[in-house]
């Protein structure tokens, strides 16, 4: 679901390089759920959605990181753009703006 038109958003599906985690800055107060995207082709995507100050946000967000967003599952995040992010060993595609994170629970399977 999105919550703006969708056809306005970077739209990224792929599966999930590791299991997906809620990182809190210092103090504790402000959060964000952190995943990275592994496409078939290309450099991956690592994924930060701010969560805010909300206790009910970060706890909606670990359990769906912890039932959900687990390494190997299919998802599809929505964004307002991309840009390239290097980080000590890995490069990436970082998505900003995130505007939603979607799970599927079937598998994807090639063509033949």
């Amino acid at each position: 679901m999105c919550y703006q038109k969708c056809d306005d958003f970077v739209r990224v599906t792929g599966h999930l390089g590791s299991d997906a985690e809620v990182l809190y800055a210092p103090g504790g107060k402000s959060a964000v759920l952190k995943l990275e995207i592994e496409p078939a082709k290309g450099l991956p995507y690592l994924v930060v959605q701010n969560l805010g100050e909300d206790p009910g946000a970060h706890l909606a967000a670990k359990s769906k990181a912890r039932q959900l967003l687990r390494r190997g599952a299919i998802v599809t995040v929505y964004a307002i753009h991309y840009e390239l992010h290097k980080a000590q060993s890995r490069t990436f595609l970082r998505l900003q703006g995130i505007q939603n994170v979607i799970t599927h629970n079937e598998e994807v399977r090639e063509a033949a």
